[in-house]
C-alpha cells in the first residue's frame, strides 16, 4: 500500500484526474472525482469487491494511514458516483492517458522504445453477475444470469485499461466495439501510435464495421471468425497438403484460405487452426480423466466410472457427452456430477430453465448458492438419490431398504 500511494504521488493520478473529469460538486470541499476512482481502485486492490468493503478499509487505522486516500466511506462514494456524468465518465480516459505518458517519461530507455515500437489493443468483454432484483443497468444474459457486462480495450503489454463501457447482459458488444477502439486510441500515448499498433479480438466481434475502422485507422488486426455455414463448406474443400505445422503449438496445424465476406476488406485473409485432441480432452467436466471412482449409491461422490471408448452418439458437436452413470436418467447430458451445482450456472435461473444436477444422496455436503432457493432443486429422484440440498435429519428421504447410515 506504501508503495502503491507513493506511485500515486509521483504521477500524479488524483490531479491528473480531476483535471480530466472536472468538478462533480458545487462546493470544493472534501472528495473529488480524482480521489474517488483512486479510493475504489486501492480498495479492490487490497481485496474488496463491494463497496461496503471500504468500510473494513476505514477500520484499519494503520492502513488508512499509508493509503492514497483516507476516509472514504461507501455511502460517500455512492453518492459521489451518481453526480459524475456519462461524459464525465468517458472523461477518465483522458486522465489515464496523461498518466501513461508520465510512466513512459519516467521509464528506461530500452522499456520505453520496445513499447513505443509495437502495441496490442485487446478488446474483450465479460459478464459479471449480481444477485439484486432492482439492481439499475443489468440485464439476463443466454444463460439465465443476471449481469452486468464490462467490455473493456486494453493496452496488453502494459495490462492498462484504455477505454470501457458498462453494458447489460443482453446488449451485443459488436455494436460498441468500433467506437471502442476509436476511444482507445485516443487514449494511447502519441508516441505509441506512432508506431505499429495491433488490433486482436475474439469471435463475439466478427463484424465488418469493426474491421474497416481498423483498415481506416491503419491498425493490423486478428479477429475471430464465427463457424458459420460458409466456413463450413470452405473447410471441406482444404486438402491435406494446405496445412502445415504451427510454430510454439503443440498438435496444431495451419491453413490460410483466401476467404472474406463482402463487406470486409479486400486484403482480409482467413487463418484457420485445427489441433488434434485427445478423447479425454473433448469433455465438459473440468476435472477430466482419472478423476472419480465407480459410481454408486454407496459411494461418496458421483462421478464418471471411466472414459469409455467413443460411440457416435457421444461425438457431438455440442461435445456434451451422454452421462454413463447409470443412477441417473440415460437422457440427462453430463454436468458436472461433483456434490455441488455451480452458481454461475443456477443461481439466476427459473424453475423451467435451471438444470438438473444429480448427485447421489451420500455427496459431500453442500448449500444452496445465493440468489436460487428451492426452485432451482426439483423433485428428488430416483430413489437411493437426490438433487436438493441433504435434509439436516440423515433418516429424512430415506428411500425405502436404506441402511440409514448415510452422512448428512
Amino acid at each position: 500500500m506504501a508503495a502503491v500511494t507513493e506511485l500515486c504521488d509521483r504521477l500524479g493520478v488524483v490531479e491528473a484526474l480531476d483535471r480530466a473529469v472536472g468538478p462533480i460538486k458545487q462546493r470544493d470541499r472534501g472528495f473529488g472525482a480524482g480521489e474517488l476512482l483512486v479510493g475504489l481502485a486501492t480498495a479492490q486492490w487490497a481485496g474488496e469487491d463491494f463497496l461496503v468493503g471500504l468500510e473494513r478499509q476505514r477500520a484499519d487505522v494503520v492502513g488508512q494511514k499509508i493509503a492514497p486516500v483516507a476516509g472514504l466511506a461507501s455511502t460517500t462514494a455512492a453518492g459521489l458516483a451518481r453526480r459524475v456524468t456519462g461524459p464525465q465518465w468517458r472523461a477518465v480516459e483522458t486522465g489515464v492517458a496523461l498518466v501513461s505518458e508520465r510512466v513512459l517519461d519516467r521509464l528506461p530507455a530500452a522499456r520505453r522504445n520496445r513499447l513505443c515500437a509495437t502495441a496490442t489493443i485487446d478488446l474483450d468483454a465479460s459478464d459479471v453477475e449480481v444477485y439484486g432484483r432492482k439492481k439499475r443497468g443489468v440485464a439476463y444474459n443466454h444463460e439465465g444470469q443476471r449481469v452486468g457486462r464490462p467490455h473493456v480495450a486494453s493496452w496488453a503489454e502494459t495490462e492498462t485499461v484504455l477505454a470501457a463501457e458498462l453494458l447489460s447482459g443482453n446488449d451485443d458488444p459488436r455494436a460498441h466495439a468500433a467506437q471502442l477502439l476509436r476511444r482507445a486510441l485516443a487514449a494511447l500515448p502519441a508516441r505509441v501510435r506512432a508506431g505499429r499498433v495491433r488490433l486482436r479480438a475474439d469471435a463475439g466481434y466478427f463484424a465488418g464495421e469493426l474491421a474497416r475502422v481498423a483498415l481506416f485507422a491503419g491498425v493490423e488486426f486478428a479477429i475471430g471468425a464465427k463457424r458459420i455455414a460458409p466456413l463450413w463448406r470452405l473447410l471441406s474443400g482444404i486438402t491435406e497438403d494446405d496445412w502445415t505445422d504451427a510454430i510454439d503449438m503443440d498438435h496444431a496445424q495451419v491453413a490460410v484460405a483466401d476467404y472474406r465476406p463482402d463487406w470486409w476488406p479486400s486484403n482480409t485473409f482467413l487463418l484457420i487452426r485445427r489441433v488434434r485432441l485427445d478423447i479425454c480432452q473433448v469433455s465438459a467436466d473440468p476435472r477430466g480423466p482419472g478423476g472419480a471412482g465407480p459410481c454408486t449409491p454407496t459411494n461418496e461422490r458421483c462421478r464418471w466410472p471411466s472414459w469409455p471408448t467413443p460411440t457416435a452418439s457421444m461425438l457431438t458437436r455440442s461435445s456434451s457427452p451422454i452421462s454413463m452413470c447409470p443412477h441417473r436418467n440415460k437422457q440427462h447430458r453430463w454436468s458436472t456430477g461433483s456434490g455441488t451445482a455451480p452458481a454461475s450456472r443456477t443461481c439466476s435461473a427459473t424453475a423451467n430453465t435451471a438444470p438438473l444436477y444429480a448427485t447421489c444422496r451420500r455427496a459431500i455436503p453442500r448449500s444452496t448458492p445465493r440468489g436460487c432457493g428451492a426452485r432451482c432443486w426439483p423433485r428428488p429422484w430416483p430413489p437411493g438419490c437426490t438433487n436438493s440440498p441433504p435434509p439436516k435429519d440423515p433418516k429424512d428421504n430415506c428411500p425405502a431398504g436404506a441402511s440409514g447410515t448415510a452422512k448428512p
